[in-house]
């Protein structure tokens, strides 16, 4: 069961690093925000998606929280969610470096998603792969 006190302590400490970010708390990105994977692996998937939801909803276009819950909703078997969350993420960050596409092409959280002609075809859309 997820205590109300955490999730809340989760995001005021996300708020706080949001101010001190210099983006104006807009995003998230480059800042940890990898609570959502601690729990995941531990087995607590209901508080790590309660997590990640409750950030999400303070920066709903941090491509790294979309990207993230992309890859637990790939690691739950969700696949349809898991490509809904990728391309969000997609959509919000328009530049992809060689080491950004590796690691979306490598990542081992999405490896559910590597087959489908669904994936392959956002990769495509969004000039990760050929």
């Amino acid at each position: 069961m997820v205590v109300r006190g955490e999730i809340n302590k989760a995001q005021e400490f996300m708020k706080s690093l949001m101010k001190r970010s210099g983006q104006g708390g807009k995003y998230l990105t480059g800042l940890p925000n990898n609570i959502d994977y601690h729990d995941l692996l531990i087995g607590r998937k209901d508080k790590a998606l309660k997590v990640l939801a409750s950030l999400l909803e303070l920066a709903p276009n941090d491509h790294l929280l979309l990207y993230n819950r992309a890859c637990l909703s790939a690691l739950q078997g969700k696949s349809r969610e898991a490509l809904e969350y990728l391309e969000k993420s997609l959509k919000v960050k328009t530049v992809f470096e060689v080491k950004d596409k590796y690691h979306i092409l490598n990542d081992q959280n999405l490896k559910s998603l590597w087959e489908m002609h669904e994936f392959m075809e956002l990769m495509k859309k969004y000039k990760i792969a050929d």
